[in-house]
């Protein structure tokens, strides 16, 4: 009877039976710690106790691992930023408790946090395991935060071309003028109307008094016959009488710079409109 009793307990324990929920373990976090922890193959000779890392500076990673997922808070926010990324995971960088040169680390852990500054100042790291049940599973840590982050580029403006700068064409020479409408007399009837209107009408005289030198008390404007003697007549009436003509009225205008000789235009508007380049408005 004795045997027999012994017997079931040796195949009951021999079983595996899951174990109930009062029997999961606590969840192991580990922070960053110097000296770094390996798990060598055998036992170490003793070593100082580890001390928690308490100071990041912007270029370095504060890295967490942790057996079950957590819920990472700080406080206050915008001090650090937090990445959570699943394990194992190799990666290189600057770490909170390496060396101080750029260093590649393999984390076995199946939950990896990457804290990193975001601006100078301390915060408290409060890490929570999912379904926790104890007070005493939460790890808070107060973390000072220090240094300079990156630097963005300046801000430039963009570059907008400018159209190249082009001097205005040059106006005409504008300065007081000397006017001469030279005509036959004879062939008055043959001239249309708006050519007559132009040399004998007022629009044109006006525009003389104010435009024209003067000599005499009279503004330079002669209106002279194709066959008038002009040996005796001012330098300039002589010149205007040496240009070529091809037909009659034929108009001269100079400012003293330059100037036009040709056909008088068909039309009031269209003689002031010619005249008006060299005397101005």
């Amino acid at each position: 009877m004795l045997r027999s009793i012994w017997l079931a307990i040796a195949l009951l324990t021999s079983q595996d039976i899951a174990p109930s929920p009062d029997q999961i373990s606590s969840p192991t976090i580990r922070l960053p710690v110097v000296p770094v922890l390996v798990e060598p193959d055998a036992p170490p000779d003793p070593i100082p106790s580890p001390q928690v890392i308490t100071t990041l500076t912007m270029d370095q990673w504060y890295v967490v691992e942790s057996t079950r997922e957590l819920i990472v808070l700080t406080s206050p926010d915008g001090v650090v930023a937090v990445e959570a990324t699943p394990g194992p995971i190799k990666v290189r960088g600057l770490f909170a408790d390496g060396t101080g040169n750029v260093e590649t680390r393999a984390y076995r852990s199946p939950y990896v946090y990457f804290i990193t500054g975001v601006s100078p100042g301390k915060t408290e790291l409060i890490l929570i395991p999912a379904g926790v049940s104890t007070q005493s599973d939460i790890v808070r840590q107060v973390l000072t935060v220090s240094g300079i982050g990156p630097i963005p580029p300046p801000i430039v403006d963009p570059v907008i071309p400018v159209d190249p700068i082009v001097p205005p064409p040059p106006k005409p020479t504008v300065g007081k003028l000397k006017i001469m409408i030279i005509e036959d007399p004879s062939l008055r009837a043959a001239i249309p109307a708006s050519q007559i209107a132009v040399m004998d009408g007022q629009t044109l005289r006006e525009y003389a008094k104010s435009h024209c030198t003067a000599a005499d008390g009279a503004p330079d404007f002669r209106m002279l016959s194709v066959r008038h003697d002009v040996s005796n007549q001012p330098a300039w009436i002589k010149a205007a009488f040496a240009e070529p003509r091809a037909s009659l009225p034929f108009l001269v205008v100079s400012n003293g710079t330059s100037g036009f000789a040709g056909p008088l235009p068909a039309t009031v508007a269209e003689t002031m409109t010619l005249i008006q380049k060299y005397g101005g408005p």
